[in-house]
Formats: C-alpha cells, structure tokens, sequence
C-alpha cells in the first residue's frame, strides 16, 4: 500500500469528477522520504483520497501529478474532543487517539484561564495530520486553541450533546452514562 499524506490543497476539478491538470501542481509536504514517480496517497478532508505520483521532489515537499480517485470523501462523526491541561507525551496519544475516533475538532480546555498557554498547536497540528495519515482517515481534525472550561461551557451550542468525563462521577460505566445522556437529550432535558 503507498503512503499517505495529508495537503491543504485542491486534489480535483471544481466538479470533483477529475484530478486536477498536472500544469496546476500540488504541494505536499510528507515526513516519507519519497522520489520522483513514487505514488502515494494524499487526501485534504475535502476531495476524498487520490492516488497521486511525485511529479518532482524537493528537500521537504512535493509537486504531485493526481492520478485517480481511490476513496470518495465521505462524513465523519461530529465530535468536538476537548480535553484538559496534558503533558506533551500524553498529550500527543490523545490527539492521536481523538483522530483515530473521527473527531471533527480538538481543543483543549481549562479550569482557569491563563495569561499565556504552554500549548504548542503547531506541533499538535502535525500530530492530527501524522494520525490521520497513518490511520487511513479521510478528515484531520480541526485544531483549536485553549480556552477556559467556563467560556466553553456557556458557548456550547443547546443542540449540541456535552459530555463531561469524570473520573469520580457515581456511574462509573460510561456506556450507562451515554445511554442516560442520550435518553435525557431525546426528551428535551440537559444531559450535563
């Protein structure tokens, strides 16, 4: 199986029937150490996933000719993944974890907020793209900066379901805990 690879650009035509012309190259940074005519997959969370081959390389990206459409773009789960304060290692499994559940959006949250963070959201950034690489998803997360449990909870959307985990919350099944949220939120009620 080629490698994959994550762009920001455009990998097809405005109707999305066929690759782009290969006098519009793409730019494609990858940590896969590639030459020109290797192929490889790359995807932008919009175009779905092309097979694409390295027109020319450069000492950190690529010019790629897109080739043909292997996997249509399809929905992912509207999750927001927002979590507390972490260590860099740590916090580096979760965001890749959080990819690998199909999370829309990562963010971190606090309980007080603070003059100046610590977190590093370009490096987070590329965690969400080398997950989403390596896991064979079509979407990398959004990444959004820190912000205080308090202003995230009074903008949360009222349609949008909150789920807050607790490690010293009476149910301690979380599949109890989401059955009942889910209940609570089919009837009207707040499930936080």
């Amino acid at each position: 199986m080629p490698p994959r690879a994550c762009s920001s650009r455009t990998l097809c035509t405005p109707a999305r029937e066929s690759p782009r012309a290969p006098t519009a190259p793409i730019f494609c940074s990858t940590s896969c150490v590639l030459k020109e005519g290797d192929r490889l997959l790359v995807f932008n969370g919009r175009d779905g996933e092309w097979l694409a081959s390295i027109a020319q390389a450069k000492k950190r990206e690529a010019i790629l000719a897109i080739e043909e459409l292997t996997r249509a773009q399809e929905g992912g789960p509207d999750i927001d993944y927002c979590f507390a304060p972490l260590k860099h290692a740590r916090l580096d499994y979760v965001v890749q974890k959080a990819v690998e559940m199909g999370a829309a959006v990562c963010g971190r949250s606090s309980r007080a907020a603070r003059r100046s963070s610590r977190l590093n959201l370009e490096r987070m950034r590329s965690n969400v793209i080398e997950a989403a690489e390596q896991c064979g998803v079509l979407c990398a997360p959004e990444v959004e900066p820190e912000v205080s449990l308090e202003r995230m909870v009074a903008q949360w959307p009222s349609e949008r379901l909150l789920v807050f985990c607790d490690e010293d919350a009476g149910v301690a099944n979380p599949i109890e805990a989401l059955t009942a949220a889910r209940g609570g939120a089919e009837r009207g009620q707040s499930a936080c």
